[in-house]
């Protein structure tokens, strides 16, 4: 069973670091830097399985490109010190499919991201290391989530501290919910041997009845 982690750390420009670079490295992209006029190409990085946006309903769907919305995000925010996103990585189950982490995941996102006006670019990994796989996500956030009014809040200190606090609590759930599916999964296992034993026991041809006297 894999190792449980849940990384939270912000992208800033105080300490060198662009949005669009680091959103083109996560997803294995080659993006276009109108800040800074240069091309971040990272479309030979291997292991990178899964990319997507992931918007709220009311959000335009041109921030479904991802160079569209990374440099929206750098002209949004003017300071030389800017807090450009918030970067996520989220440890995955090697026991899992891929289709099913993927599936929890997004499901996740949408519930508790998504769902309060934040816009997810969402990536997967498949490294190997020594030869044994390490699945993990890493996931991107602007700091300003995009209101229904087509504004775009602040967040203040206040709004920072609360929102640690929160993803404190939702790292736990996020855990006990991993915690629980290995035995999800055992138990479907048994389930899916029982109605295999049943079903094979109900294809059998019934023996024939055989009076006494053919018995003998």
């Amino acid at each position: 069973m894999a190792l449980f982690h849940f990384n939270v750390s912000q992208i800033k420009r105080s300490a060198g670091q662009s949005a669009i670079a680091c959103a083109a490295y996560r997803a294995g992209e080659k993006l276009h830097s109108e800040r800074y006029d240069e091309d971040n190409d990272f479309t030979r990085k291997g292991g990178v399985v899964y990319s997507e946006i992931l918007l709220p309903e009311h959000v335009p769907r041109e921030y479904l490109d991802r160079e569209t919305l990374w440099n929206s995000v750098e002209r949004t925010e003017r300071r030389a010190d800017a807090q450009l996103a918030y970067s996520f990585e989220v440890s995955l189950q090697k026991e899992f499919s891929r289709e099913e982490n993927i599936a929890m995941l997004r499901e996740y996102l949408s519930e508790q991201f998504v769902s309060r006006g934040m816009i997810v670019d969402v990536s997967m990994h498949e490294p190997e290391t020594d030869g044994d796989p390490n699945p993990h996500f890493h996931f991107m956030i602007p700091m300003r989530p995009v209101m229904e009014d087509g504004g775009k809040e602040k967040v203040t200190p206040a709004v920072v501290k609360g929102w640690r606090e929160e993803l404190s609590c939702l790292k736990q759930e996020y855990e006990a919910a991993y915690a629980e599916l290995p035995a999800w999964r055992e138990q479907q296992k048994k389930l899916s041997h029982i109605r295999y034993c049943i079903d094979q026991v109900q294809e059998q041809p019934s023996r024939p009845h055989r009076s006494h006297e053919q018995e003998r």
